[in-house]
């Protein structure tokens, strides 16, 4: 729901900027600007360019926002709508816990890759704490670094690899962010 939101601002803040469309690139529509602002006809149809590149480039980044899947090859992705079970890693059991979102890149060199975001209602010390003693109970080599409400843990379990980092939550409802970066080893 707050990736609705999110992007739903952005392309309010995207529409309501001064935006030139791509067809002001014209001679006319230029030495009109010119005529209007201190800039030469030159200058103006340079700005007029410029600015249909960056309307172009803006549809196209808002298209992106509301795609499930895309690139190709080792940049490949795909959009996840509930979060996965990764081998040897327990989930969060706090009390609330609420799953915002998640990405799988399936062909990164080596093995996938995944990237999860939660928000907790424990403080980030506790969630912290939950993830330190969980992965020791699994086998994970882990190392944390970063003290108080700032802080990762990373861990090894054979040849996957995980990051988790807590940060404070600014909602009102959760007080802690937790993102959980995942890569599966092929070997």
């Amino acid at each position: 729901m707050m990736r609705k939101i999110e992007v739903a601002l952005l392309m309010a803040v995207c529409l309501a900027a001064p935006v030139v469309s791509p067809a002001m690139a014209t001679e006319t529509e230029a030495s009109q600007q010119a005529k209007a602002t201190s800039l030469s006809p030159a200058q103006a149809q340079a700005k007029a360019r410029e600015d249909a590149k960056a309307y172009r480039e803006r549809q196209r980044w808002m298209l992106a926002q509301r795609a499930e899947s895309g690139g190709t090859g080792e940049a490949a992705w795909r959009l996840l709508k509930q979060p996965m079970d990764l081998p040897d890693l327990p989930r969060y059991t706090g009390a609330g816990t609420l799953f915002t979102e998640g990405l799988l890149y399936p062909n990164k060199p080596g093995g996938a890759a995944v990237t999860m975001t939660y928000r907790a209602k424990e403080a980030p010390d506790v969630v912290l704490g939950w993830y330190e003693d969980a992965l020791k109970s699994y086998q994970w080599k882990v190392k944390t670094t970063g003290s108080g409400a700032l802080s990762t843990i990373t861990g090894q379990h054979g040849s996957n690899n995980v990051t988790v980092n807590v940060s404070p939550c600014k909602d009102k409802t959760y007080r802690t962010d937790l993102r959980i970066s995942f890569k599966l080893s092929h070997k």
